[in-house]
Protein backbone atom coordinates (compact mmCIF):
# COMPACT_ATOMS: atom_id res chain seq x y z
CA UNK A 1 0.00 0.00 0.00
CA UNK A 2 1.60 3.34 -1.06
CA UNK A 3 1.19 6.12 1.70
CA UNK A 4 -1.74 8.28 -0.41
CA UNK A 5 -3.72 5.16 -0.08
CA UNK A 6 -3.19 5.20 3.53
CA UNK A 7 -3.69 8.64 3.83
CA UNK A 8 -7.18 7.74 2.10
CA UNK A 9 -6.17 9.66 -1.00
CA UNK A 10 -5.36 7.69 -3.64
CA UNK A 11 -6.47 7.73 -7.30
CA UNK A 12 -9.83 5.60 -7.14
CA UNK A 13 -10.71 6.23 -3.52
CA UNK A 14 -12.70 9.88 -4.95
CA UNK A 15 -12.27 8.70 -8.56
CA UNK A 16 -8.85 10.56 -9.56
CA UNK A 17 -7.00 13.82 -9.49
CA UNK A 18 -8.04 15.38 -12.77
CA UNK A 19 -11.22 17.34 -13.70
CA UNK A 20 -15.15 16.44 -13.39
CA UNK A 21 -16.68 14.05 -15.51
CA UNK A 22 -19.07 16.52 -17.24
CA UNK A 23 -21.74 13.10 -16.87
CA UNK A 24 -21.49 12.87 -13.24
CA UNK A 25 -19.23 15.14 -11.50
CA UNK A 26 -16.50 12.88 -10.11
CA UNK A 27 -13.32 13.54 -10.51
CA UNK A 28 -11.85 11.72 -13.55
CA UNK A 29 -8.55 9.53 -13.79
CA UNK A 30 -5.82 11.02 -16.38
CA UNK A 31 -4.96 8.08 -18.18
CA UNK A 32 -1.60 8.31 -20.68
CA UNK A 33 -1.69 10.09 -23.55
CA UNK A 34 -4.08 13.30 -22.53
CA UNK A 35 -6.88 10.90 -22.06
CA UNK A 36 -9.11 10.83 -18.91
CA UNK A 37 -11.21 8.50 -17.79
CA UNK A 38 -14.65 8.52 -15.86
CA UNK A 39 -13.66 5.70 -13.16
CA UNK A 40 -16.16 5.47 -10.57
CA UNK A 41 -19.32 5.65 -12.65
CA UNK A 42 -17.66 4.51 -16.13
CA UNK A 43 -19.55 7.01 -17.69
CA UNK A 44 -16.88 7.57 -20.81
CA UNK A 45 -13.41 9.35 -21.96
CA UNK A 46 -12.26 12.64 -22.72
CA UNK A 47 -9.39 12.99 -25.53
CA UNK A 48 -7.62 15.88 -25.16
CA UNK A 49 -7.79 17.88 -28.84
CA UNK A 50 -3.96 18.35 -28.58
CA UNK A 51 -3.26 14.20 -27.91
CA UNK A 52 -5.30 13.45 -31.43
CA UNK A 53 -3.49 13.21 -34.52
CA UNK A 54 -6.39 14.54 -36.81
CA UNK A 55 -8.11 17.59 -38.52
CA UNK A 56 -9.78 19.41 -36.02
CA UNK A 57 -11.82 21.23 -38.73
CA UNK A 58 -13.54 17.60 -39.59
CA UNK A 59 -14.83 18.05 -35.68
CA UNK A 60 -15.23 22.17 -35.52
CA UNK A 61 -17.95 21.70 -38.78
CA UNK A 62 -19.70 18.78 -37.54
CA UNK A 63 -23.63 19.00 -37.21
CA UNK A 64 -25.08 19.12 -33.78
CA UNK A 65 -26.62 16.05 -33.40
CA UNK A 66 -30.47 16.69 -32.89
CA UNK A 67 -33.66 13.80 -32.19
CA UNK A 68 -36.63 14.89 -33.63
CA UNK A 69 -35.66 18.54 -34.12
CA UNK A 70 -34.24 19.01 -30.41
CA UNK A 71 -30.18 19.62 -30.22
CA UNK A 72 -28.79 17.03 -27.62
CA UNK A 73 -27.78 18.20 -23.97
CA UNK A 74 -24.78 20.22 -24.44
CA UNK A 75 -22.38 18.87 -21.23
CA UNK A 76 -19.43 21.10 -19.56
CA UNK A 77 -16.14 20.99 -20.94
CA UNK A 78 -14.27 19.22 -18.55
CA UNK A 79 -11.01 21.32 -18.76
CA UNK A 80 -12.90 24.91 -19.15
CA UNK A 81 -16.57 24.22 -18.36
CA UNK A 82 -18.32 25.76 -20.97
CA UNK A 83 -20.97 24.15 -23.03
CA UNK A 84 -20.16 21.72 -25.80
CA UNK A 85 -21.59 20.62 -28.92
CA UNK A 86 -22.90 17.27 -29.36
CA UNK A 87 -22.42 15.90 -32.71
CA UNK A 88 -22.93 12.26 -34.77
CA UNK A 89 -20.62 11.08 -36.93
CA UNK A 90 -20.56 7.48 -38.52
CA UNK A 91 -23.11 6.65 -36.28
CA UNK A 92 -20.98 7.69 -33.23
CA UNK A 93 -22.63 10.47 -31.17
CA UNK A 94 -19.59 12.78 -28.98
CA UNK A 95 -19.69 15.80 -27.47
CA UNK A 96 -16.61 18.59 -28.09
CA UNK A 97 -14.88 21.28 -27.15
CA UNK A 98 -13.36 23.52 -29.74
CA UNK A 99 -10.77 24.22 -27.59
CA UNK A 100 -10.02 21.48 -25.00
CA UNK A 101 -11.16 17.86 -26.59
CA UNK A 102 -13.66 15.35 -27.24
CA UNK A 103 -15.94 12.83 -25.10
CA UNK A 104 -16.88 9.92 -26.08
CA UNK A 105 -19.84 8.61 -23.99
CA UNK A 106 -19.20 4.74 -22.77
CA UNK A 107 -22.45 3.51 -25.04
CA UNK A 108 -20.29 4.47 -28.19
CA UNK A 109 -17.05 3.09 -27.06
CA UNK A 110 -17.72 -0.14 -28.66
CA UNK A 111 -18.75 1.22 -31.85
CA UNK A 112 -15.86 3.67 -32.13
CA UNK A 113 -13.31 0.84 -31.61
CA UNK A 114 -15.07 -1.08 -34.25
CA UNK A 115 -14.75 1.73 -36.75
CA UNK A 116 -10.76 2.38 -36.03
CA UNK A 117 -10.91 5.59 -33.83
CA UNK A 118 -11.12 9.39 -34.23
CA UNK A 119 -9.25 9.77 -37.73
CA UNK A 120 -11.46 7.30 -39.48
CA UNK A 121 -14.71 7.91 -38.03
CA UNK A 122 -14.28 11.51 -38.82
CA UNK A 123 -12.80 11.15 -42.28
CA UNK A 124 -15.22 8.09 -43.48
CA UNK A 125 -17.90 10.79 -42.94
CA UNK A 126 -16.78 13.36 -44.88
CA UNK A 127 -15.91 11.15 -47.56
CA UNK A 128 -19.60 9.83 -47.90
CA UNK A 129 -21.20 13.14 -47.23
CA UNK A 130 -18.79 15.08 -49.92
Amino acid sequence: MTDAEDRGDGPYREGGGGPPCPVCATPMIVAPGRRMTCAINQCGEWWSKDALALDWRSVETAEPFRLFGVAARPLPCPECASATVVSLRAKIEFAHCDAHGLWLDRRERAAFDELGGWPRVLVSTRLRTS
